[in-house]
């Protein structure tokens, strides 16, 4: 059964790389290639797996599968997938990145294009109580409260919503695709930056609750394994910074800041030039300010 999504052609666009076909992580990844098969969703994907048999049983589920060509990290892999996907997308598609080991996500993403009838942008909300249940419990709390920081710093500079801002997944219209494969992001930045600027620039973005369960298999590998919870707390070190100089660039709170800056930084300026001449003319500012008779005298 194919999504209900109206005129509106959803194209799905993600990126793996996988040591062996036989590995946990793959084999979910080609559960949700199926699932996009069972339900008619075009997929495209940029693997940079070692082994050509990785590529070929993703292929076999149907899906459009390149090989990595770009050099760099996550985020050339995600730019050069989303070029295939508007290469392979209709006009008035809606292009879906998500993991490809998010298998669950397949069946909501007609929830989120239902309400992109009024938006460009949409951010998939995981429902609070699927999350803790169904994710390993360092990436619940680490993720909330990267989300929580986001959130505040984004209503504060941007005045934006609330966003699920660690989630991964996002939707848009293929008008904006120029946004995401113009940003220079390495890794996770690549996803949410050019979000931002989306904000930013008032496009309409819009948050949407899903039902989303995270697999099985990924809890019970990662729960609980330290590797997994250092690489969460070097995801919230490497993004938040990142994206908060991205959030002040371009906030109006930043600008108002920075041309208050500016005027007394000329104010000041001007003033030790009046009182360098002034001191030169013998003009005794001291007495005149305490006398009251300085009045329009120092500018």
């Amino acid at each position: 059964q194919g999504v209900e999504t109206g005129v509106m052609h959803p194209v799905i666009f993600t990126v793996t790389f996988y040591k062996d076909v036989t590995e946990a992580r793959a084999q979910v990844c080609l559960a949700t290639l199926a699932a996009c098969a069972d339900r008619g969703i075009k997929v495209v994907v940029v693997d940079d797996s070692p082994h050509e048999a990785v590529r070929d049983a993703m292929r076999a589920t149907g899906a459009i599968v390149q090989k990595q060509t770009k050099t760099g990290g996550k985020g050339a892999a995600l730019r050069e997938s989303l070029e295939l996907a508007v290469q392979h997308a209709p006009a008035d598609a809606v292009l879906c990145w998500q993991e490809a080991e998010k298998t669950d996500m397949v069946s909501h993403w007609h929830l989120v294009l239902a309400e992109m009838k009024s938006a460009e942008v949409a951010v998939p909300l995981r429902e609070d109580g699927l999350f803790r249940e169904t994710y390993p419990i360092e990436q619940y709390h680490s993720e909330s409260y990267g989300n929580a920081y986001l959130s505040l710093l984004s209503a504060k500079l941007l005045g934006a919503p609330p966003l699920d801002w660690h989630f991964g997944p996002f939707a848009l219209k293929a008008a904006h695709a120029q946004r995401w494969l113009s940003n220079g992001g390495e890794l996770w930045d690549a996803q949410i930056i050019p979000l931002i600027e989306c904000l930013r620039d008032r496009v309409p973005v819009v948050s949407v609750p899903v039902p989303f369960r995270a697999p099985g298999a990924m809890k019970a590998e990662e729960e609980g394994n330290l590797t997994y919870c250092e690489k969460r707390f070097s995801q919230l070190s490497f993004l938040f910074p990142v994206l908060k100089a991205a959030m002040e660039a371009g906030s109006n709170a930043a600008s108002a800041w920075n041309t208050c800056e500016k005027f007394f930084n000329s104010l000041f300026r001007l003033l030790v030039v009046r009182a360098e001449r002034w001191e030169h003319e013998g003009v005794d500012v001291e007495g005149a300010a305490r006398c009251g008779g300085g009045e329009g005298v120092l500018l």
